[in-house]
């Protein structure tokens, strides 16, 4: 996937987009990880492998983290050490709003939403 026009946006513009426009409400850590990593992201923030094989940013993880406290999303973690994140789709008309307020959507829109969809094909 070209990343050219996510680029442009924060961390927090991308992962909001990708909230919004996700094809399911749950997801694991690692899904997130890699559809930035599949998205040419990877560089920018900082993503790496650890020595079993996980992705890691510490940058997405504290994104993350806030959207947690935000009540944007909730966590629930498994004995496999990975975190699962479910969607609050009462937040998303909130989302929304924010991006159209920052002028995200409806420019950057196409591009977000080819970003979201590739949550669904790791699922």
């Amino acid at each position: 996937m070209k990343s050219e026009p996510l680029q442009k946006l924060t961390l927090m513009e991308i992962l909001m987009g990708a909230l919004l426009f996700a094809p399911t409400p749950l997801f694991s850590d690692q899904d997130i990880y890699r559809i930035f990593k599949k998205s040419n992201l990877s560089e920018r923030f900082n993503i790496e492998k650890d020595h079993a094989g996980n992705l890691g940013s510490k940058y997405i993880f504290q994104a993350l983290s806030f959207c947690e406290i935000g009540h944007l999303l909730s966590i629930r973690s498994f004995a496999n050490g990975h975190t699962f994140y479910r969607r609050n789709d009462d937040m998303l008309s909130s989302v929304r709003r924010e991006l159209e307020e920052r002028k995200i959507l409806p420019k950057y829109q196409a591009a977000l939403q080819q970003f979201a969809n590739l949550l669904k094909i790791e699922n």
